[in-house]
């Protein structure tokens, strides 16, 4: 048995849960940006939340998470607990899957800490694109049953009153082995502090949100159309680097992998947020996400072309 393993997370399907529409009829505003809103924080905070629960389950050191966030995450384990993570991660996609309408997935490598680093992330690469490629060979047949419809599981109210809405408030954000798929705004089993701003310790994670006119809430979308100069309309901004996977297999070493993908997810998770803050930009746009090498942002057609310039602007002196 190695001594050392490395455990690489993904998670697929992002996009496709993202557009789905809503499975228990809600209103238009729940199925609109609350649902949305909440959707996008559990896909940001997954790849955040799952690899510390999983060291802290196991009782290991928070050092040995090597990366998270951006739809996947990279932990440094010791052989033996294998088995474990294998578990806790079987239990964790499960609910995933079940949370997401079968959208999304959760997948994982496994493989020793020896070797070359290109070779260890070809060798993790493989099994990832193996399990992306296969998703029936993990389904334990379950996709040859007779399919049947199921009522509401309560997912919609998750995202878009238990994530969407407090998530933006919330100090803290925890995670408990009865709900291994979940993200808790507030305290679980295990919790950590989210901030804005770099810390070692907390989440580090974009959030802002225009106010609504009584300031109680977020402002919705037709608002935002409303404070738009000109044509009374909204829309959505996203942003996504060209070719950061490339960057990404050009290092050498897990020594510059780590530190290279941590440094763009604080790029975008703390200059978003200070962007969104500005007088200019505060009442008319709010963040969906912000990942490893991307973002989107919805609000005031003409906030989002201005934000857009500065986002280009600073992120040419970043690189």
């Amino acid at each position: 048995m190695p001594e050392q393993i490395l455990l690489q997370g993904k998670i697929l399907g992002t996009e496709e849960f993202l557009l789905a529409g809503s499975t228990e009829g809600r209103s238009a505003r729940f199925v609109g940006e609350d649902l949305l809103a909440g959707r996008s924080q559990w896909i940001t905070l997954l790849c955040e939340v799952l690899p510390r629960a999983l060291l802290a389950e196991l009782g290991l050191a928070r050092i040995l998470l090597g990366s998270s966030g951006g739809g996947q995450f990279l932990v440094v384990l010791p052989g033996e607990a294998r088995e474990s993570a294998e578990s806790f991660l079987s239990a964790a996609a499960h609910q995933i899957a079940e949370l997401s309408g079968g959208h999304t997935s959760l997948v994982w490598a496994v493989t020793d800490n020896l070797g070359d680093w290109a070779v260890i992330r070809k060798r993790l690469n493989d099994e990832l694109e193996s399990k992306r490629n296969t998703p029936l060979a993990r389904g334990n047949g379950e996709a040859f049953q007779p399919f049947v419809r199921t009522t509401g599981n309560g997912a919609d109210t998750y995202f878009g009153r238990e994530l969407g809405a407090k998530v933006r408030e919330a100090s803290h954000v925890g995670w408990s082995p009865e709900n291994p798929g979940k993200v808790i705004a507030g305290e679980g089993k295990h919790s950590w502090s989210i901030s804005s701003n770099l810390s070692p310790d907390a989440i580090m994670l974009a959030r802002h949100a225009a106010p609504s006119d009584d300031s109680k809430s977020a402002a919705p979308v037709q608002t935002l159309a409303r404070r738009s100069q000109g044509r009374s309309a909204w829309g959505v901004l996203r942003g996504d680097v060209d070719n950061f996977g490339l960057r990404l297999r050009r290092v050498h070493s897990i020594e510059e992998h780590v530190p290279l993908s941590v440094l763009f997810k604080q790029f975008f998770a703390g200059e978003l947020e200070v962007l969104c803050s500005m007088p200019e930009f505060w009442r008319k746009v709010s963040i969906l996400y912000s990942g490893g090498d991307d973002f989107a942002v919805y609000g005031s057609w003409d906030a989002l072309i201005a934000l857009a310039r500065e986002v280009q602007r600073l992120f040419h002196r970043f690189t």
